[in-house]
Order: C-alpha cells, then structure tokens, then sequence
C-alpha cells in the first residue's frame, strides 16, 4: 500500500522540489490527485491488478459485492460430484466430455451448475479514501517501480508545462521549464514502453 501524502513526498524529493514549500508548487494537492487517478488508469491498461477469489455459487448466479474489472480464468473445485472443467453426460461416457461453460457480465458471474469456484479475476488500480480523509492505492507499494517512473514523467512535465508561462514568486524557476518537459516525456515514453513489453503477453491476453 502506498498513501497520496508519501506519494507527493517521494516524488518532491526524486524531481528536487522538496527546496519549495507545498504552497509554492505548481501543482496542488487536488490537482494532484487527479493527476494520480490519470496514471493509475493508464497503469491499469498494462499491469492492472491480479486477485484470487474462492467463491461459492449457490445458484446459477452469483453477484460480486466488489466486482472486478473482468474474469481471466474460472475454475470449478467442486460440483457436487462432479469431475471439474468437464460437465460429463448422464452416462459418464469419456468421449462424451464438454468444456464448462460460463460468463461474467459485470458485477454478476453466470456458471451452469452451483459450486465452489476459484476465480482469477482483474481489478483496476484506484485511490481509496479512509475513515480520516487520508487517500490510499491498496494495490500499489514503492517496488512497482514502472508505475513510479510513470506518475514521475508526468508530474514533471506537467511542472514543466506550468512554469513556461509563470515565474513563481520572482524565483528562477522558468528556466529548467523546457527540461522538465523534455525530461518528463522521455520518462512517460520509455515507461509505456517497458510496460507494454513487459506486460505484452497479459495484455493480449485481458484485452
């Protein structure tokens, strides 16, 4: 887990803007904000989020109270009896053997017959908000380092773009404007690039 706050602090440090107070950057926290909720959606595009469910159908259909994005994968563990990824025929005939058959169409699961289910489902990278106000990704921590370079790029050309047309309080800060454009793109370019390579199979696969 990584909150917004430690978030903003990791990247004032890593881009250098830590020498400003938080009122004097470009950039605040409501912006922010929704400067995250962009990356988190691109970043969800690529490396979205992978959670094991075990579920337990007692109909024909089961609703999610948290829905994911969409199911990769189904697996029947028990069907009273009977062998799981084959429904056979009532005379248990080898040849006679179908694949199981079933459907998601968000939030409600549809399978043939009640069971228990293992289900490999996809959920989206989002920002959670606490009991206190304080906003959270439970699905991200600082190892996911593509989705750091990621929020990087972007914060810095967006600090970039800002400081072309303002000087901030008489402080030279114009001056590095073009580079942290230049820098930030770079950044968003080569980590789209890594993500899509590292990422290629699953991304086929989901989308």
């Amino acid at each position: 887990m990584i909150t917004l706050k430690d978030l903003w602090n990791t990247l004032l440090i890593e881009t250098g803007q830590f020498i400003l107070q938080d009122k004097d950057i470009e950039i605040d926290t409501f912006r922010f904000k929704t400067l995250v909720n962009r990356v988190l959606a691109l970043y969800s595009k690529y490396c979205p989020h992978l959670k094991n469910l075990w579920i337990m159908v007692n109909t024909r259909k089961y609703t999610f109270i948290d829905p994911p994005e969409w199911i990769m994968d189904l697996i029947p563990l028990e069907l009273a009896g009977i062998v799981p990824y084959f429904i056979r025929d009532p005379w248990y005939m080898e040849q006679d053997k179908r694949l199981f058959i079933w459907e998601y169409r968000k939030p409600n699961l549809y399978v043939e017959i009640q069971g228990r289910y293992d289900v490999k489902a996809i959920y989206y990278h989002t920002l959670k908000e606490d009991e206190n106000g304080e906003f959270y990704i439970d699905t991200i921590n600082f190892t996911d380092t593509l989705f750091l370079d990621l929020i990087k790029g972007y914060f810095l050309s967006a600090l970039g773009r800002n400081r072309r047309a303002f000087t901030l309080n008489d402080l030279p800060l114009t001056t590095d404007a073009d580079q942290l454009v230049q820098e930030g793109e770079e950044l968003i370019r080569d980590t789209t690039q890594n993500l899509l390579e590292n990422n290629l199979e699953f991304y086929k696969a989901w989308r």
